[in-house]
């Protein structure tokens, strides 16, 4: 058997190989940290306004307001259990 040996490429097909490689370097390294970037600034927000939202709302120990009371665990179950989908 004999092994076929081919021409090596021409100068200008490993040019533009070479031409396209950088050019999807390049694109990787400004997308990479923009991506990351972005990713960091939505994190930011997500926990900036989820503190926000749990240091506004009031803590279960809190009185509540009056003519309110709070209701038991069985009093709730037996109050929905009517409501139950078969």
């Amino acid at each position: 058997m004999t092994s076929r040996q081919f021409p090596p490429p021409a100068a200008s097909v490993v040019a533009h190989h070479r031409r396209q490689s950088h050019q999807l370097l390049l694109v990787a390294a400004v997308a990479f940290p923009s991506v990351i970037l972005l990713l960091l600034v939505f994190l930011f927000l997500y926990f900036s306004y989820f503190s926000h939202c749990r240091s506004s709302t009031r803590p279960v120990d809190s009185p509540l307001p009056s003519g309110f009371r709070r209701f038991s665990y069985r009093e709730l179950h037996a109050a929905t259990s009517g409501f139950a989908v078969s």
